[in-house]
Formats: structure tokens, sequence, C-alpha cells
């Protein structure tokens, strides 16, 4: 599958709390990197009683000293869209990675 979908990795931070303990969360990019999309499904969950449709997709990433790095806690960007990372796997022996995301289709 050809790698021709631009995403962006990012990974959440927060700064140093100020006076008034208060502190900044902010989302750092962590790689640019070239990706395979495959969606898995559309379907729809409820959260906090109310029922959201949502898409699950697989991204397909060469495997670096940067992707090796992403976990769960870090958002997958593509092209404006956010998508919650539900899960990383290995594929080949550092060959490539599978990236699990979840994003809201409503």
């Amino acid at each position: 599958m050809a790698r021709d979908r631009l995403i962006t990795l990012s990974r959440l931070s927060a700064s140093d709390p100020d006076a008034f303990n208060n502190s900044t969360e902010t989302w750092d990019v962590i790689a640019t990197e070239w990706a395979s999309r495959f969606d898995v499904s559309d379907g729809e969950k409820l959260q906090g009683g109310m029922e959201l449709s949502v898409r699950l997709a697989r991204f397909t990433v060469l495997s670096n000293s940067a992707t090796r790095t992403i976990t769960s806690d870090d958002q997958l960007t593509e092209d404006g869209v956010e998508w919650n990372i539900r899960g990383v796997k290995e594929i080949g022996t550092n060959e490539r990675l599978e990236i699990t995301a979840e994003r809201r289709s409503d």
C-alpha cells in the first residue's frame, strides 16, 4: 500500500505552573511522516449517555526513532483532522509500524 498521506504525530505537554498553579497544555509535534491509511469501520458508541458516530482506521508508517516512541497517549492529525491513537504495533523487524486510530465522524 502506498504511503500517500502526510500525517503529524503529536504529544501532549504541560507548561510549568504559574504563580496561581495554572499550567497550559499543548500538543507538541513529534514527527511528520508519510503514511498509508486503511479505513477499518464506521460505527457508533455511547459516551456520557450520548451516541457518537466514530471511524476507525489503520495508518502504516516507516519505523524510525521518532515513530517508535508513539503511544496511545499521543495524537495523529491527517489533513487537519485529529485522530486518537488506540494502539501501535510493529510490522516486521523495525520496518514499519501500524497505528490504529479513531475519530468522531459527525
